[in-house]
């Protein structure tokens, strides 16, 4: 999966990684059987994203049991490595039965506690939270939808 254009790292958490600070954001992507409809299936991931001003590239840890990281990235490398380590579970469906996808961004704000790791209720608990707290401007949370795509149609 490959954004066409930028959806992690612009506003505020842009200026954040410009003003030399980590940032913590929770990306969650799901299938849909219809534009708002039901949910077939979703996944979700935390990751950490930092900027090297000198070298102006980016470095980015997924958060987690089997942390991983990858520095040295283009903007557009860093936001496609984070899109890449989410594995959404395709249920059974028929080649030409129409699905949507949704991707929701939530940065954390910089007091945000970290869960504590190999804890995976705190965890899950954590990300409901995040997910649910209302939203104290509209560049914190964003919401990308997209489809109808058919399975047939991708391979």
């Amino acid at each position: 999966m490959k954004a066409s254009r930028p959806v992690v790292l612009q506003g505020a958490v842009l200026e954040r990684l410009h003003d030399g600070a980590t940032v913590r954001v929770s990306l969650e992507l799901a299938l849909l059987s219809s534009a708002r409809g039901p949910l077939h299936s979703r996944t979700s991931a935390r990751f950490a994203l930092s900027y090297d001003l000198w070298e102006e590239r980016y470095a980015v840890t997924r958060l987690g049991p089997g942390s991983k990281s990858v520095s040295h990235l283009t903007a557009p490398e860093a936001e496609a490595w984070c899109l890449s380590e989410l594995r959404l579970p395709v249920p059974a469906l028929s080649p030409d039965s129409p699905f949507w996808i949704r991707l929701d961004v939530q940065p954390e704000q910089a007091g945000d506690r970290e869960p504590p790791t190999g804890d995976v209720r705190a965890g899950l608990a954590r990300l409901l939270e995040l997910f649910s707290q209302p939203l104290s401007s509209p560049d914190q949370h964003r919401r990308i939808e997209a489809g109808p795509f058919r399975l047939k149609e991708l391979r």
